[in-house]
């Protein structure tokens, strides 16, 4: 799947649901993203559980296509940043 961008900012919360979903706030916008099930999630370059997301972790995501309400994406990348 083509890539439709990538946004860095802070988690706000977790949605523990399946497919997991994540509020990102990036500058003065707020995301929403729902993860896939080929989503990987990388810390320190390694794949870890995508229950290893917690808020106010600085997040890299990669964006693969928007969803269905304003501002909410499908990812599958999401780099953990320390």
């Amino acid at each position: 799947m083509a890539s439709a961008g990538s946004i860095e900012g802070t988690v706000l919360g977790v949605m523990e649901s399946w497919p997991l979903q994540l509020s990102i706030e990036s500058g003065a916008q707020v995301y929403h993203v729902e993860l896939t099930e080929t989503t990987r999630v990388l810390r320190a370059g390694r794949e870890v559980s995508p229950n290893s997301l917690r808020p106010q972790d600085l997040v890299r995501v990669t964006l693969s296509a928007p969803g269905a309400a304003p501002r909410s994406f499908f990812t599958e990348r999401i780099e953990i940043l320390d």
